[in-house]
């Protein structure tokens, strides 16, 4: 009977989903902000339709043909599952529930190591709005679910050993065939094998080596097999990436999502000494490395977040406990420790709220689904109306060339797309060329021949075009201006 009751969890998991995905202006259509996910969909399109993961690129015109790697097969296979059975609301929906369930994964895996309710509920708040700024429909949300899993596994290890932790290497199997994130699983376990030596627990690190190990040669499991390995670590230490990539450079902490990262940077700083002298060497190097990690790069902020928040928790609560014992029985922190405590038991439990509240999401008619990509981000009239693009040589941003993909698939081809990896770092200097119109822009046009032009018009492209009479203005709207090459 009490599975039928709702939970403090559920509560909190649809919260998360509400506050997210629901009440915002965008609402469900805030998971589409980046146009990867089309470009995902498709290449899963593609995997089903040819019944094989792609080594080889067929979606440009500039580097047709060339190796590479689809290694985030297995999400993109979903994702077209998805897409063909319910549209984008099947992707947006799934990927909703796979957030919001991680952040409140996140939250119970707090209190399983002791941490005051009220103290982890304060900071997986935060976390919620610190992560925003990736709350995308993209593979590596299934790495921020595993990520948590996998903590939690190991903590429940360390507290008690057992033969569940083996499950770690099929997990990992999974993992890696999901998304290129899995990499950060291996420093992970790295740090927790010299964690374990420094703290005298040898056993342990033994134990945690052979994991290690384990879960290494799963990772092999791959239809690229070690290559996948090589083909990571190269665009790791690609200095072109850092330099062109946003997502791979160091976070501006200007808006209030990167502002509530700072805080939960600050706390998990501030913990270390504390850390030490309690020989919690493991956490303590975990905390130190995804801080350098979330420093150099906004696309590790999550990461730093999922596994800080419990183990800053547990220590708040140290001190929050330390400080209560000191009060009076009658005072305000001792009624907040009782509402706490009452609360972390109620937190304890989970129904099927959450699963019906879901079910009832996916089916209700109400909820405005998105059909299509944002129009704010996307030139989505222009494109509807000019079906020529999808056989074009067309120059576009890669964001824009990401949605060309996913709306005239199978036959658009483009210049460059959301892949950028991929095409190196003379394309992008190619296209940052023609983009900010700098002095080569003209031979670049014609080395690759393009035919349409479509750009932002408060891009400085759009002005230079506009005044060359080899080219004119096919169409245009607030959003994008299109240019054809006039036929001479």
């Amino acid at each position: 009977m009490r599975r039928l009751l709702p939970s403090y969890t559920d509560i909190l998991f649809l919260f998360i989903i509400i506050f997210s995905f629901i009440a915002g202006e965008m609402g469900w259509q805030r998971l589409l902000q980046d146009a990867d996910t089309g470009l995902h969909i498709r290449i899963g399109d593609y995997i089903l339709e040819h019944r094989q993961v792609p080594t080889h690129d067929m979606f440009s015109f500039s580097l047709p043909g060339q190796t590479w790697y689809a290694f985030e097969w297995l999400t993109e296979t979903l994702f077209s599952i998805l897409h063909t059975s319910f549209g984008l609301k099947g992707v947006v929906l799934v990927s909703g529930i796979v957030i919001a369930g991680t952040l409140t994964a996140m939250f119970r895996y707090a209190l399983y190591r002791g941490a005051n309710s009220l103290i982890a509920l304060a900071l997986t708040l935060l976390t919620v709005s610190a992560n925003s700024l990736h709350f995308h429909a993209r593979p590596h949300i299934f790495t921020l679910l595993f990520l948590v899993i996998s903590m939690w596994v190991i903590a429940a290890d360390r507290r008690h050993p057992s033969r569940r932790i083996w499950l770690l290497v099929p997990l990992t199997i999974v993992w890696t065939n999901l998304h290129g994130g899995f990499f950060i699983f291996f420093p992970l376990l790295a740090l927790l094998v010299i964690g374990c030596a420094l703290e005298r627990r040898i056993p342990d690190a033994i134990r945690y080596t052979t994991l290690a190990t384990l879960c290494g040669l799963a990772s092999l499991v791959n239809p690229y097999g070690i290559k996948l390995h090589a083909h990571i670590i190269e665009i790791m230490r690609a200095s072109w990436v850092i330099d062109t990539i946003d997502e791979f450079r160091s976070p501006q902490f200007r808006t209030e999502a990167q502002l509530h990262l700072m805080i939960l940077l600050f706390l998990g700083l501030i913990i270390i000494v504390p850390l030490l002298s309690k020989r919690r060497v493991t956490e303590a190097l975990w905390i130190l490395f995804l801080s350098y990690s979330a420093l150099t790069s906004v696309r590790h902020g999550p990461i730093f977040t999922l596994i800080a928040v419990s183990i800053v928790a547990v220590q708040l609560t140290g001190w929050w406990t330390d400080w209560v014992r000191n009060q009076p029985a009658n005072s305000y922190s001792h009624v907040l420790d009782g509402i706490a405590a009452q609360l972390g038991a109620g937190f304890q439990r989970t129904s099927l709220w959450s699963v019906a509240v879901v079910v009832f999401l996916a089916l209700s008619g109400s909820i405005h689904w998105p059909t299509d990509f944002p129009e704010k981000n996307f030139p989505v009239e222009i494109v509807q109306r000019h079906p020529e693009i999808a056989t074009a040589r067309i120059f576009t941003t890669d964001q824009w060339g990401d949605y060309l993909i996913y709306h005239n698939y199978p036959q658009q081809r483009v210049f460059l797309d959301g892949r950028t990896n991929y095409y190196g770092p003379k394309i992008l200097s190619e296209y940052s060329g023609l983009m900010d119109g700098q002095r080569t822009w003209k031979q670049i046009l014609e080395q690759y021949r393009f035919d349409l032009i479509m750009c932002s018009p408060d891009a400085a492209m759009a002005s230079l075009i506009a005044l060359d009479p080899e080219w004119r203005t096919l169409d245009s709207d607030k959003k994008a201006v299109l240019f054809a090459k006039r036929v001479q």
